[in-house]
């Protein structure tokens, strides 16, 4: 799929069912995806970019991944989740990942991030 010239990719493993609720699972996943559209569009312009959404299997649990190819964040992810923390206009809320990581805290889960050939966020779910 394709938007904008950025490139929207979905691999790895998609038949299992985890611990968490659909409609948190959505929020999660829409915020990551929005925030790597939105740095791709910032940092490359015209140029365009992909995200991929990665599913894989781990022992009893599903590792989900989100990778960019936009320039990463420019402060820890500590800072980048409290609410408030933007990058972006004045008018920006700066509420995704302190959400994100709001709803994975109730589930006792991690937000983490790094940064090689691409930026990525993962989060490690139980399986049901």
């Amino acid at each position: 799929c394709s938007h904008g010239g950025i490139t929207l990719n979905f691999t790895g493993d998609t038949d299992y069912e985890i611990d968490f609720k659909t409609s948190e699972l959505f929020i999660i996943l829409k915020s990551l995806v929005q925030n790597s559209m939105e740095a791709i569009i910032d940092h490359n312009k015209d140029n365009g970019g992909s995200i991929t959404i990665n599913c894989e299997k781990r022992e009893q649990n599903i590792v989900v991944k989100v990778i960019d190819s936009g320039p990463g964040l420019v402060c820890e992810l500590p800072i980048a989740c409290e609410p408030g923390y933007t990058t972006k206009s004045l008018n920006h809320p700066g509420l995704g990942l302190s959400m994100v990581q709001h709803l994975l805290n109730q589930k006792n889960l991690l937000l983490h991030y790094g940064i090689s050939d691409a930026v990525e966020f993962s989060i490690t779910f139980s399986t049901k």
